[in-house]
C-alpha cells in the first residue's frame, strides 16, 4: 500500500543534525498507525508527501505504483482522489454552509442529491455536530471546524486516510466516536495514518505507535519504538504490521 524508502523530510534544527532526516516506512492495506513527534519533527511533511502535496527525495510507492518527480499530473490527480487528508487547520468554502461543504466530495463524485444529503445528515448526527449544519464555517471556532472537516474527510471512505490528529487531545468525546469509525474503516481495508505530538491519545483503537526521533532523546524516548534500521513495530490485531525505519 505505502512504501517510502530513504525519504528526506525537512525538520527543525533542534530535532536533527542539519535540516533533514531520512525516513523509510512500509504500511500494508488495513494498517492503522500513529506517528508521534514533537513540533518540527517532520510529521506534517510526512503526511503532505503521502498526500502528494509536496515534492520529495527518495523512493516512494503508493497503491502499488511508483511515484517519482516525473509522474504525470493525470496520475497524481487520480491517486489524490483515493486519499483523504485532514490538516490541523483545514480549509472550507466559506460561501457554503457546513452541510454543503461536507456533502461536496460526494456531489463532485456524482452521488445523487438525495443520497449525499442522507449521508451528510447521518455523519453529522453520529458525531453530534448536526446543530452546525446550516452555519457558515467561518463563524465557527477552530476546533469545531476541525471536527467538521474530519466528517468531510471520512464521508468518502478513502482507501488511504491521513490525519493530523493533535486536536483530539482537547476532544475526548469526539475522539471515542472517531476511533470507532477508524477501526471500522481499517477492518474494511482502508490504510490509516495519524500524527500527534502527544501519545496519550494513542491507546485506542488498537494500532501501532511509532516515534519520530529527537536529536536529544530522553530516557522515555529510549524505551519507545523510534525510527531505526529494520524496525518492526508491535501490532495488536490481525492486520499486517507497519515498519518505520
Amino acid at each position: 500500500m505505502i512504501n517510502l524508502h530513504d525519504l528526506s523530510l525537512p525538520v527543525a534544527p533542534h530535532h536533527h543534525v542539519g535540516t533533514e532526516q531520512r525516513v523509510s516506512l512500509t504500511l500494508q492495506r488495513g494498517a492503522l498507525c500513529w506517528i508521534v513527534g514533537s513540533s518540527g519533527s517532520g510529521k506534517t511533511a510526512l503526511l503532505e508527501t503521502l498526500a502528494l502535496q509536496r515534492p520529495f527525495k527518495g523512493v516512494f510507492r503508493l497503491f502499488d505504483q511508483d511515484i517519482t518527480p516525473r509522474t504525470s499530473s493525470r496520475t497524481l490527480t487520480s491517486l489524490r482522489q483515493r486519499i483523504g487528508f485532514l490538516e490541523e487547520n483545514p480549509l472550507f468554502c466559506d460561501t457554503l454552509t457546513v452541510c454543503e461543504n461536507i456533502a461536496l466530495p460526494l456531489e463532485i463524485n456524482g452521488v445523487k442529491r438525495s443520497e449525499y444529503l442522507r449521508e451528510t445528515s447521518t455523519i453529522l448526527s453520529w458525531f453530534q455536530l448536526d446543530l452546525y449544519a446550516d452555519r457558515l464555517p467561518a463563524s465557527l471556532p477552530l476546533l469545531v471546524r476541525w471536527q467538521l472537516a474530519c466528517t468531510r474527510t471520512l464521508i468518502r471512505r478513502p482507501p488511504l486516510l491521513l490525519i493530523e490528529a493533535s486536536p483530539l487531545i482537547s476532544l475526548p468525546d469526539f475522539r471515542v466516536r472517531l476511533f470507532s469509525v477508524l477501526n471500522d474503516l481499517a477492518q474494511s481495508g482502508s490504510t490509516i495514518l495519524l500524527t500527534t505530538n502527544d501519545d496519550s491519545i494513542c491507546s485506542d483503537p488498537p494500532a501501532s505507535i511509532l516515534h519520530l526521533p529527537s536529536n536529544t532523546p530522553s530516557k522515555r524516548d529510549s524505551e519507545r519504538d523510534t525510527l531505526s534500521p529494520n524496525l518492526s513495530a508491535p501490532y495488536s490485531d490481525q492486520r499486517r504490521e507497519p515498519r518505520l525505519s
